[in-house]
C-alpha cells in the first residue's frame, strides 16, 4: 500500500494538522497548535499530553505497530 499519512507537524495555527501524503487524511489535535521555529521548518510546541485523531479510513488501519520519526 505504501505510504498513508504522513504529517510533518509544520502547522503554524489552529488544531489540524495536514496529512503530506496527499491521501487527504488531515489529523485533529487535543491542543490548540501553537509553533515554535524548528531545526528545520516549524515545529510544534506541546505542553502535557497530545492526542491526534486521523479520519476514519480504508487506508488507515493501525493493527501492530506504527513508526515514529523524531
Amino acid at each position: 500500500i505504501g505510504l498513508v499519512l504522513y504529517y510533518k507537524f509544520e502547522e503554524t495555527k489552529g488544531n489540524t494538522v495536514i496529512d503530506a501524503s496527499l491521501n487527504g487524511n488531515h489529523g485533529t489535535t487535543s491542543q490548540t497548535i501553537v509553533a515554535k521555529a524548528g531545526k528545520v521548518g516549524n515545529g510544534l510546541s506541546l505542553t502535557g499530553s497530545i492526542s491526534i485523531s486521523a479520519p476514519v479510513s480504508s487506508l488507515v488501519k493501525i493493527n501492530n505497530e506504527i513508526t515514529q520519526i523524531k
